[in-house]
């Protein structure tokens, strides 16, 4: 195991691990899932430098992580090629074995964190573009193993070259196949972002009763939104939106009207109207549903105090 996770107790500032590693720069430290600092990283000299340079060792912080912390250590190998072998010069038995290991322990981090991502984007994989990727990763894994075992009988020099060739270009397609189902995850993932807020036509009956409750409250008048309206005989207004006509009147003169006539003439014989009846004061208050671009004229508008008021629906 190349990663060891430890939960901090605010008390202890030492943390081991025991997995072969060739310089401090491969070891990477969070807390948290980000990178840490304020460490130090003390290392286990391995007993035969030729195999790998360190088998282990501690990091030390200098204040002792919360016990809320979650403290990972692992092994990030680099992707780089340590010894370019040249035709017309012999082989180092040593030079070659380290560097054999450090491939080897390579492809052991690259086919983790292969594991990690195919679980982790499981549920991408019904996709047919993601699941042709998979098997390309599955092909270049199966290609990481019999490259592997090649290397392990390795006879002479230039079966070392082909073989050191071939990883290199298995890992070039490794990183390519990577790189494609990064960016199929991202448009799948982009996909079902907008699937979530789209919206399509239901059908009423399939609604549930507190969405009907809800549909219904938003066809109800906005009184956060009112807007008055001309009570002069012959002035106009436009409805901007859907919503309701609200006329009041209060008077002492007897048959006092307010009303107005509609651009829509199908609706109420073309008048919305109150009126005080002929004897006595009073007051008398209505409302009326009326739509979008519907010109309202005032026809008819006398009483002692009158007012009219365009209401939108809290739905518009």
């Amino acid at each position: 195991m190349n990663k060891y996770t430890f939960i901090g107790n605010g008390r202890n500032k030492d943390f081991y691990f025991t997995f072969p590693f060739f310089s401090k720069a491969d070891i990477v430290v969070k807390i948290n899932g980000t990178a840490a600092t304020g460490y130090g990283i003390f290392c286990i000299p391995g007993t035969n430098n030729n195999d790998f340079p360190f088998t282990g060792g501690h990091i030390h912080f200098a204040s002792a992580p919360k016990s809320t912390d979650i403290v990972t250590i692992e092994r990030k190998l680099q992707l780089n090629r340590l010894i370019d072998y040249q035709p017309t010069v012999a082989l180092d038995p040593t030079t070659v074995n380290q560097d054999m290991n450090y491939f080897f322990e390579l492809l052991k981090d690259i086919k983790a964190n292969l594991s990690d991502f195919t679980q982790t984007y499981a549920e991408f994989t019904d996709a047919p573009t993601a699941q042709n990727l998979l098997e390309r990763i599955n092909a270049v894994m199966d290609e990481i193993d019999t490259v592997t075992g090649q290397i392990e009988d390795l006879g002479d020099i230039t079966t070392i070259r082909t073989n050191i060739t071939n990883l290199g270009t298995s890992i070039t397609n490794l990183t390519n196949s990577l790189d494609t189902l990064t960016s199929t995850v991202g448009t799948h993932t982009t996909d079902i972002s907008t699937l979530g807020t789209s919206k399509t036509n239901t059908d009423v009956n399939n609604i549930s009763a507190t969405g009907k409750t809800n549909i219904v409250a938003l066809s109800q008048p906005d009184n956060s939104a009112t807007v008055a309206i001309t009570t002069t005989v012959n002035g106009t207004y436009t409805c901007p939106k859907d919503g309701y006509l609200f006329l009041s009147l209060y008077s002492n003169t007897a048959s006092a009207y307010l009303a107005y006539q509609s651009s829509l003439a199908t609706y109420v014989n073309n008048i919305y109207s109150i009126y005080q009846p002929a004897t006595g004061n009073g007051r008398q208050a209505a409302m009326f549903a009326v739509q979008k671009d519907e010109v309202l004229t005032c026809s008819l508008s006398s009483g002692y105090s009158k007012s009219a008021y365009f209401i939108p629906k809290k739905g518009v």
